[in-house]
C-alpha cells in the first residue's frame, strides 16, 4: 500500500513539474514572422529563410505563395536571419534580439545581384549578351500566346490550344481562370491574343471560333463580335475595339461596341501590297500603347519592319532594319542570328502610308461611314471583310499582339515555318514601354531597343538561365525588368539593360 501511494505521489509530482516547465517555456518563447518581396514589391514564394542562433544552430522556413514565413517558439537570445532564393542576392541581418514572449516582424526586400546585370559583347554577333535572371511561371504553357499583368501583379496567360486563360499570383501560383466555368458555349476554341482592360474585362481573339469573345471580370462570357480569323485585339477609349485579322484587307479594323466596323487602319487604297497569298497568310500583327498608337509588324516584307500609326491611321514613323545586316547561323535544329558590323538601324519617318489615314466603316442608312484619318475616308458600305473562316489547329500564319492593364504590351507572330522561312529575319515579338513609348522588338534571338522616335539604341543577344540562346515570342515591358516568353522553353525575367546601375559597362 505504501509503495502504491509513493508511486502515485511521484507520478503527480512529475506531471506537475512537466506542466510547470511547459508553462514557463510558453511564457518565455517568442515568434518571428515576415514577408519576402523582390525589388518591385512583388512577393517571393519558395524562398529559404534561415534563423541562426549564437551557437550556429539554425531553423529553416520556406515562404508560402504570399511570400510569408514564420518561426514559432523562439527562445530568448540573439540571432541572425538569412534569406536565399535563386536570382537574388542573399539577404542577411545580424543582431536580432528576442526577449521572453516577444512577437517580432521582419519584412525582407531582396536585391538583384549587380554582377548579373552586366552585359558583354560577343564579336561574332555584334550584340551585347543579355542573360535571364530567373524563370517565371514554370507551370504555364506550352503553346503560350499572350501574357498580361493586372494592377494587383497577377499574370494572365493564354495558351493554345486551351479552353481558358489561366491566372497566376505574383508568386506564380495558379489562382483562377477565364472563363471561370467553361462550357461548350463560353470556352475558348483557339485563342491567338487577348486584352485585359483596367476594370478586369477581357477581350479574346478566338481564331478557332472566328470571333472576339468578351468576358466580365468575374469570368463570365458577356458578349461576342463576329470577326473572321482574328489574330490581335485591343480595347480603345469610348468602347471601341481594334482587331487585326487574316481576312481583312487592312492591317487593323476598329469596331464600335455593337460590333459595327467604323474605320480601318493601314495599307494603301490602290496598292496590292497585302493582296498576295504570302502577305495574306503572313502580313503581321499589332500592339498598342496608352496614347492609342498602333505598332504593326509587317512580317511579309523583305526587311524587318514596324510601322507606328495613331488611332485614326496616320503613320508616325517606320522602323526598318535592312535584311542584309543580319547573319544567319545554322545551329543544327534552329537558326541563330548575328549582326554585321554597321551603323545604326534604319528609321524612316515618311512611310508609304503617311497621310493615307483610316478608312471609314459602314454607316447607318445614308449616314457617312466611320471618320477617316484625315486625307481619305469611305462612307456608305465601307469595305467588305472578305475571305472565309479560319479554324484552329495547324495553321500557316497566325499572328497576334497583346497588352496588359498597366500599359505593357507585347506582340507575337505564330507561324508553321520551313527551313527557308527561318532564314528570313522578321520581328517576332514587340513590346512597348508604357512610360516612354520606347520599343523593344525581337528578330530571332536578337533583341533591339528603339527610342520613342524609332531610332535604334542598342541590340542584345538573349540567353536563358541555362546560357542557351532563345527566340522570344512575347515581350512584356515592366518598370525594372523584361518578361520574355520563348515558347516552348518557358518564360524568363531579364534585367533591363537601360536600367543598369551606374558604373557598369559592357565589356568589348
Amino acid at each position: 500500500m505504501k509503495i502504491a501511494r509513493w508511486v502515485r505521489f511521484c507520478a503527480i509530482a512529475l506531471v506537475a513539474c512537466l506542466a510547470g516547465a511547459s508553462l514557463a517555456w510558453g511564457q518565455a518563447a517568442s515568434s518571428l514572422r515576415g514577408i519576402v518581396t523582390d525589388p518591385s514589391g512583388a512577393v517571393v514564394a519558395k524562398a529559404s529563410v534561415h534563423l541562426i542562433d549564437a551557437s550556429a544552430a539554425e531553423r529553416i522556413a520556406t515562404t508560402d505563395d504570399k511570400g510569408q514565413y514564420v518561426f514559432e517558439g523562439v527562445a530568448p537570445g540573439s540571432y541572425r536571419l538569412r534569406v536565399t532564393v535563386n536570382g537574388f542576392d542573399t539577404f542577411e541581418q545580424s543582431d536580432i534580439s528576442f526577449s521572453a514572449g516577444s512577437a517580432s516582424t521582419l519584412n525582407v526586400q531582396l536585391r538583384i545581384p549587380s554582377q548579373r546585370e552586366a552585359v558583354t559583347v560577343h564579336a561574332t554577333e555584334n550584340a551585347e549578351h543579355l542573360i535571364a535572371r530567373m524563370r517565371l511561371l514554370p507551370n504555364a504553357g506550352p503553346g503560350i500566346r499572350a501574357i498580361r499583368r493586372d494592377a494587383a501583379g497577377r499574370y494572365y496567360v493564354l495558351s493554345a490550344p486551351g479552353a481558358t486563360i489561366d491566372i497566376y499570383s505574383p508568386a506564380g501560383v495558379r489562382v483562377g481562370q477565364v472563363p471561370a466555368k467553361p462550357t461548350p458555349d463560353s470556352e475558348i476554341a483557339f485563342g491567338e491574343d487577348f486584352y485585359l482592360d483596367p476594370t478586369g474585362r477581357l477581350y479574346v481573339a478566338d481564331r478557332g471560333a472566328n470571333e472576339i469573345k468578351i468576358y466580365a471580370a468575374n469570368g463570365t462570357l458577356t458578349g461576342r463580335i463576329p470577326v473572321t480569323a482574328p489574330v490581335s485585339v485591343a480595347a480603345l477609349p469610348g468602347g471601341e475595339i481594334a482587331v487585326a485579322s487574316l481576312a481583312s484587307k487592312r492591317f487593323v479594323d476598329v469596331f464600335d461596341a455593337n460590333g459595327r466596323r467604323i474605320r480601318s487602319i493601314g495599307g494603301v487604297s490602290d496598292s496590292t501590297d497585302i493582296s498576295t497569298a504570302s502577305a495574306i497568310l503572313s502580313r503581321g500583327y499589332f500592339t498598342d500603347d496608352d496614347a492609342g498608337h498602333f505598332y504593326y509588324s509587317l512580317t511579309y516584307l523583305a526587311d524587318p519592319t514596324i510601322r507606328k500609326y495613331d488611332e485614326y491611321g496616320y503613320a508616325a514613323y517606320e522602323i526598318a532594319i535592312p535584311a542584309d545586316q543580319f547573319i544567319a547561323q545554322d545551329e543544327g535544329n534552329t537558326i541563330k542570328f548575328g549582326l554585321r558590323p554597321s551603323g545604326p538601324g534604319e528609321r524612316q519617318a515618311n512611310s508609304t502610308d503617311q497621310g493615307i489615314g483610316a478608312y471609314g466603316g459602314a454607316g447607318i442608312g445614308r449616314e457617312m461611314g466611320g471618320f477617316g484619318g484625315g486625307m481619305h475616308h469611305e462612307g456608305g458600305g465601307g469595305e467588305g471583310e472578305g475571305g472565309g473562316g479560319y479554324g484552329g489547329g495547324e495553321h500557316a500564319g497566325g499572328q497576334y499582339a497583346h497588352r496588359d492593364t498597366t500599359g505593357v504590351r507585347a506582340s507575337v507572330k505564330i507561324q508553321v515555318r520551313n527551313r527557308q522561312a527561318e532564314l528570313k529575319p522578321e520581328f517576332s515579338a514587340v513590346g512597348v514601354d508604357p512610360a516612354t513609348q520606347e520599343v523593344w522588338a525581337a528578330v530571332g534571338n536578337l533583341l533591339f531597343h528603339f527610342d520613342k522616335d524609332g531610332n535604334r539604341m542598342a541590340a542584345y543577344s538573349l540567353y536563358s538561365t541555362e546560357q542557351a540562346f532563345i527566340k522570344p515570342n512575347i515581350i512584356l515591358v515592366e518598370p525594372d525588368r523584361l518578361v520574355i516568353a520563348a515558347d516552348p522553353f518557358g518564360i524568363f525575367a531579364f534585367p533591363r539593360p537601360d536600367k543598369q546601375p551606374s558604373g557598369l559597362t559592357a565589356v568589348q
